[in-house]
């Protein structure tokens, strides 16, 4: 974060109170880093385990939908965890994205056997 000189025709309220940590908070940041961050964790342990996959030298090989299910699609992974368990969707974001996460994981265990890396 730096500080610039506002040009000279905007108009608003300048000034040199406040800080970082507080506009982050006003924000609502926080919520957003942290949601930013479990997808990362999962994205790593998907990551580190395609790096782990056996090379087939097919370049024109694409799964199929049971083998990679739709997961990148928040709200249909959704419908299918909850409909798979037989539970009601929740209403919540942040219990969706909860779930997301789970399908992604559970769908990684299974595909890589239980031996995709977990990150931290």
């Amino acid at each position: 974060f730096s500080h610039l000189e506002p040009h000279p025709q905007t108009q608003g309220i300048y000034g040199r109170d406040g800080t970082v940590a507080d506009y982050l908070a006003q924000q609502n940041v926080a919520d957003f880093v942290a949601a930013a961050d479990r997808y990362l964790a999962i994205l790593q342990r998907l990551y580190s385990a395609w790096q782990r996959a056996p090379d087939t030298g097919a370049s024109d090989s694409s799964p199929t939908d049971d083998a990679m299910p739709d997961l990148m699609d928040l709200d249909r992974a959704v419908a299918d965890y909850c409909a798979h368990r037989g539970f009601a969707e929740p209403n919540g974001i942040e219990e969706r994205m909860g779930l997301h996460l789970a399908a992604i994981a559970e769908w990684l265990e299974q595909a890589t056997g239980g031996g995709a890396d977990r990150a931290p």
